[in-house]
């Protein structure tokens, strides 16, 4: 029986071609002081040569991996990009939409939560949780789906694996809302599962302190 949520792990990085760098332009400044060194102390033309050319040599190399090293950066920043436009073109696919309509049908469709409704309020959200307690595991599956979207979205976001502003500026508002609609729902699963949907809770806050600068 698959879990109702899932927390999915965004792979993390490697290591950076950057990090080859610093140790081929140790050499080269190596081989520049073994220059200095002889020539102070009157060695012959050929190891100076030798030395100057190992030097060349190393800081060419050193030239290439930091060239490398920005090359991997530009590409890793188009990649965020793409990865960014595939959840929206995701988001906005015939599948998604049946999962976004059913998402708010069931979750956001309520009275709102103001002093005046609070009595109506709450009643709406036991008869909901009585109805999600009567759903076959497959209905709950499928009904949940909407929200594990925008808990797979988060948790790339918060990995800085898709393009942040881009991820803020067309899905900030909404998935502001799915939040703040949700609230009582997750809380009602973190009764059992206390991490459940944390990533959305966390790309939330990250959303709100962008838009407050």
């Amino acid at each position: 029986m698959s879990p109702l949520y899932q927390r999915r792990e965004p792979p993390r990085g490697g290591v950076s071609a950057g990090a080859t760098a610093a140790p081929v332009l140790e050499m080269a400044v190596a081989g520049l002081q073994q220059i200095v060194l002889r020539q102070s102390s009157g060695s012959n033309i050929a190891g100076i040569v030798t030395a100057a050319a190992a030097a060349a040599t190393a800081i060419i190399a050193g030239m290439a991996a930091v060239g490398a090293f920005k090359g991997i950066t530009q590409n890793r920043v188009q990649d965020r990009q793409t990865r960014a436009h595939r959840y929206l073109e995701r988001f906005n696919s015939p599948s998604e939409l049946v999962s976004r309509t059913r998402l708010h049908d069931f979750y956001m469709s309520g009275p709102p939560d103001t002093p005046g409704t609070q009595g109506a309020r709450r009643r709406w959200e036991r008869r909901r949780i009585a109805a999600w307690e009567r759903m076959s595991h497959a209905d709950k599956l499928s009904t949940v789906h909407g929200l594990n979207f925008w808990e797979e979205l988060a948790g790339m976001y918060n990995r800085g694996l898709v393009d942040r502003p881009i991820v803020a500026d067309y899905f900030g508002t909404a998935a502001l809302s799915v939040w703040e609609g949700t609230q009582w729902f997750i809380s009602y699963m973190r009764k059992g599962q206390p991490s459940a949907w944390e990533q959305l809770e966390e790309m939330c806050r990250s959303i709100r302190e962008i838009r407050s600068q």
